[in-house]
C-alpha cells in the first residue's frame, strides 16, 4: 500500500542540483524555446546560476549540441536564414530601408554648377549621371532641381547598382571624386560631391536639449565630442569637449553660441517641449569636420558565412564570466550587420561606464546604427551597468613621398598599389596603427622601381589612429609624387 501523502514535500519531492540541471538542459533542447543569448544576465543562464547548477563545461556541451544539430555548418541559403531567425532571433541582412534580403544603394549629395554663359537647366530623377574620376563608379540622379546660370544646386544621386563587395562593387566614393559628367549633354555644367563643413550631430543622450554646429570648419579633419558634466538649462549646464579622442577640455558653461578654438561654433538650445533640465549629466554629442556627402551607404547582402558568424557570436567564451570587453563586443557585432569593428574601453571620466566604439566597412556609421547598437546593449546589460555607444570618427590617411616607376607601367602600378593600400587602411582596427613599411611593400610589389620620402599625414613615422577613430585612405594616385623613367 502506498504511503500517505501528508506534506507538500511528500507530493513534490526535492530535486538534486544535477536533476534540476538535467531538466533545464532538456527543456532548452526543445525547439519551441528560441535560446538567443548565453551572455551573463541572459534569462536561462541566470536561472541556472540561481539554482547553483552552472558548471561551465555543460554550457559548452549544450552549445556544441545545438550548433551541431540545430544550426549545422552545412546549412545554407533559406535554411540558414530560417534557423538564424528561429533559434537566435537574428534576421538576415536587415537594411535600414527594411527588406529582409535587400541590398541598399549608396546615395550621395552632389553639387551641380553652371557657368555664367549657359543654363539654366532642369534636372529630374534619372536624367543626369555622374561618375567617379577614381573608380569609374556611376551614379544617377534620384531627386530633381534646377541648375541656375552662374549658380549651383544640390541633387541626390544613387549608385547604379547595389553595393556588392564580393563582386568588387564598392560604392564608397569619397568627397571630391564624383566629377565626371561626360555622359550629359549640358554645356557649362560641372559636378562635385563636396563634403559639408560639418557632419550631423549624433546624440547619445537622455536629456532633450538640442545641440547643433556651424561656423568655421577645422583646418584638418577633426572629430569632436561634447559631453555634459553638470545638468541644467542653457547657461547653467556645464560641458566638456575633446578633439580626436584626446583629453577633455572641461568646465565650460553651455551658451547659445560657444566657439571652439579650432573653428566650430556649438549651439545649445533648451528642449522646446519645456523639460527642465534639458541637459543631463553624461549626455554626449559627436560630430566631425568635415562631414560626408554620403547620405546612405550601400550595404552588401549578407553571405552565409557572415550570417553564421553573427549567430556564433551569440556564444562568447563562457569561461570569460563577467568579461565586459567580450560581451559588449559580441553584442555590438550582433546588433547590426553594418558593424564590423568594435573597440570596448572603460570610461576614465565616469568610473563604471563602458565606452563602445563601432565602425563598419564605410564610416562613420550613421546615427540609426548607433541607436540600434545602444538599444541592443541596453536590453542585455545587468542592473547597474552603463555603456555609451558611439561611431568611430574618421581620420583621413594621406600618404606623401616620391615613387619611381617604369613610365609605360605607371597606370598599372598605381592601380595595383591603390588596390592593396585602400583595403589595408580602411580595414585597420579602431585606434589601430597604419605602417609606412606596409605602404612601401605595396608600392614595390606593384612594380615600383624605388620609393623615397614616404610620410603619413606629414610624419615619417607610423600613424597611430586616435582612440575613437578609424582610418580612411586619401587617393595615393594623387597624393604621392609619381616619377616615370
Amino acid at each position: 500500500m502506498a504511503a500517505a501523502v501528508t506534506t507538500v514535500d511528500d507530493a513534490v519531492p526535492a530535486l538534486s542540483k544535477e536533476q534540476i540541471q538535467g531538466l533545464l538542459i532538456g527543456y532548452l533542447q526543445n525547439a519551441r524555446l528560441p535560446t538567443t543569448d548565453w551572455l551573463s544576465g541572459a534569462f536561462i543562464r541566470t536561472l541556472m546560476q540561481f539554482h547553483g547548477t552552472a558548471p561551465l563545461q555543460n554550457f559548452g556541451l549544450l552549445k556544441a549540441r545545438i550548433v551541431k544539430n540545430g544550426f549545422p555548418i552545412e546549412a545554407t541559403g533559406d535554411d540558414l536564414t530560417n534557423l538564424a531567425q528561429q533559434i537566435f532571433s537574428i534576421t538576415r541582412n536587415i537594411s535600414l530601408a527594411g527588406p529582409r534580403f535587400a541590398q541598399t544603394f549608396t546615395q550621395q549629395a552632389v553639387v551641380l554648377s553652371c557657368d555664367a554663359s549657359h543654363g539654366p537647366y532642369s534636372v529630374t530623377s534619372g536624367s543626369f549621371s555622374v561618375r567617379s574620376r577614381i573608380t569609374g563608379n556611376r551614379y544617377t540622379s534620384i531627386t530633381s532641381g534646377t541648375i541656375p546660370s552662374n549658380g549651383s544646386v544640390t541633387v541626390t544621386f544613387q549608385a547604379e547598382s547595389a553595393n556588392d563587395s564580393a563582386n568588387g562593387l564598392n560604392f564608397a566614393d569619397g568627397p571630391g571624386t564624383l566629377t565626371n559628367v561626360s555622359e550629359n549633354p549640358l554645356p557649362g555644367v560641372t559636378a562635385n560631391n563636396v563634403a559639408p563643413n560639418f557632419s550631423a550631430v549624433t546624440a547619445v543622450a537622455v536629456g532633450l536639449g538640442v545641440v547643433t554646429v556651424g561656423g568655421t570648419p577645422a583646418a584638418a579633419p577633426t572629430a569632436y565630442d561634447v559631453q555634459i558634466t553638470t545638468a541644467g538649462q542653457v547657461g547653467v549646464a556645464v560641458f566638456e569637449y575633446r578633439t580626436n579622442g584626446g583629453l577633455w577640455n572641461t568646465g565650460h558653461a553651455t551658451a547659445t553660441n560657444f566657439t571652439i578654438p579650432s573653428g566650430p561654433t556649438i549651439h545649445f538650445a533648451n528642449d522646446g517641449g519645456g523639460s527642465n533640465p534639458s541637459f543631463l549629466v553624461g549626455d554626449k554629442y559627436s560630430f566631425t569636420s568635415p562631414g560626408t556627402p554620403i547620405t546612405q551607404q550601400g550595404l552588401d547582402p549578407e553571405t552565409d558565412s557572415a550570417l553564421l558568424a553573427r549567430c556564433q557570436a551569440r556564444w562568447p567564451s563562457l569561461d570569460a564570466e563577467g568579461d565586459t570587453t567580450d560581451k559588449h563586443q559580441v553584442w555590438a557585432l550582433a546588433a547590426s550587420p553594418l558593424v564590423t569593428r568594435v573597440k570596448v574601453a572603460l570610461d576614465t571620466n565616469y568610473p563604471g561606464r563602458v565606452l563602445v566604439t563601432i565602425a563598419g566597412v564605410t564610416n562613420p556609421l550613421g546615427s540609426p546604427t548607433v541607436a540600434a547598437v545602444q538599444l541592443y546593449i541596453d536590453q542585455r546589460e545587468e542592473v547597474g551597468d552603463l555603456s555609451l555607444v558611439a561611431a568611430a570618427t574618421v581620420t583621413t590617411v594621406t600618404a606623401t613621398g616620391t615613387v619611381t616607376v617604369p613610365i609605360l607601367q605607371l597606370a598599372t602600378v598605381q592601380a595595383a598599389a591603390k588596390a592593396s593600400w585602400d583595403p589595408y587602411v580602411a580595414g585597420t582596427a579602431v585606434a589601430g596603427t597604419i605602417r609606412l613599411a606596409v605602404l612601401e611593400a605595396f608600392l614595390m610589389d606593384a612594380g615600383a622601381i624605388d620609393v623615397s620620402g614616404l610620410q603619413l599625414n606629414g610624419s615619417p613615422t607610423n600613424l597611430v589612429i586616435a582612440a575613437n577613430a578609424i582610418g580612411s585612405p586619401a587617393d595615393i594616385t594623387s597624393t604621392l609624387t609619381w616619377v616615370g623613367v
